[in-house]
């Protein structure tokens, strides 16, 4: 017997996952800059907020049946999938595309601005990449 899949099925689980890790994502950043936090402080708030988003919605998939329980148990899902990002930008300043500037910048040898804006990252914990750049370049922002 061949493994059959629904496209059906991928398509309401990657659109709830995805809806789930938007709504997350806009609650817990915005608790996160009411709060005025940073660091862990912030990655604290946020894994808690999209924790129980998580948690909320995964118990209300029972509430339901059908398509929509399944819609509302994959939203839970990628609430909680946010937290693992979250985590890195916490470890790694920038995040991921942070991390994707390094590798780049490790793999061309790229001396320079690129080599400045890592370091501008690290030094002064900025989380974003553009402000990085601009601050490598002696603006003050």
């Amino acid at each position: 017997m061949p493994f059959r899949v629904d496209v059906r099925d991928l398509a309401v689980g990657g659109t709830g996952a995805g809806a789930g890790a938007g709504v997350g994502e806009l609650c817990a950043e915005l608790v996160a800059k009411l709060a005025k936090q940073t660091g862990w402080a912030k990655f604290g708030i946020k894994a808690a907020i999209k924790g129980a988003i998580g948690i909320l919605l995964y118990g209300a998939s029972y509430m339901v049946g059908g398509i929509p329980s399944y819609f509302i148990k994959m939203m839970g899902f990628g609430s909680f999938g946010g937290i693992v990002i979250d985590l890195i930008s916490t470890l790694f300043p920038g995040g991921i595309p942070g991390i994707s500037e390094r590798v780049a910048a490790a793999i061309a040898g790229a001396g320079g601005i690129a080599t400045e804006a890592v370091k501008v990252m690290k030094e002064e914990r900025v989380e974003d990449n553009a402000e990085a750049m601009l601050r490598a370049l002696g603006y003050q922002i």
